[in-house]
């Protein structure tokens, strides 16, 4: 089986919205036995099975062709699907989808419909269940925006616990 890898965008980790973030992942980690800790993103491309050296030096040449640029949270929303469980939904804006697009480009990628997000929980958790978290989260103080100012390569073969950051890049 060959190693697979995303390509995630993250916050400013130095920020207060990273650290807001970072807490409410840990948080819902640890309430719920099937959820896993991992860094604030928002999935840029995932799916990549090209060798190692080529994406991390494609990434490398998509975070210098790009500047940092805000993005807004408009909402809590959660799916049926273990990685989209709870999540912020992502404004689309201009520089995020010329990103995509670019990265599409680069990697050779099928362009799917993109849907910019930022996970809050993995888990398999019932629907019932992520309505009520939902509901929970919109009572907190959520970060209503964050700066995304780094490139960050990970391999994402087999569960979440086991993923590994590769390289990271700041635009």
């Amino acid at each position: 089986m060959s190693d697979i890898y995303s390509i995630w965008l993250q916050p400013d980790q130095d920020s207060n919205e990273y650290h807001r973030l970072s807490e409410l992942i840990d948080h819902y980690s640890q309430r719920y036995d099937d959820a896993p800790i991992f860094a604030p993103h928002t999935t840029l491309l995932g799916g990549l099975s090209d060798d190692q050296d080529t994406i991390t030096e494609t990434t490398r040449t998509l975070a210098q062709e790009h500047e940092p640029f805000e993005v807004s949270f408009p909402r809590v929303h959660c799916s049926t699907t273990r990685y989209q469980c709870v999540f912020l939904l992502v404004e689309p804006v201009l520089e995020l989808l010329s990103l995509y697009e670019d990265a599409v480009g680069a990697f050779e990628a099928g362009s799917e419909m993109y849907v910019p997000h930022l996970s809050l929980i993995y888990s398999d958790m019932s629907l019932q269940e992520r309505l009520e978290l939902v509901e929970d989260i919109k009572s907190e103080s959520m970060p209503g925006t964050a700066l995304l100012d780094t490139l960050v390569v990970v391999e994402t073969t087999g569960d979440a616990k086991e993923w590994e950051t590769i390289a990271e890049y700041e635009l």
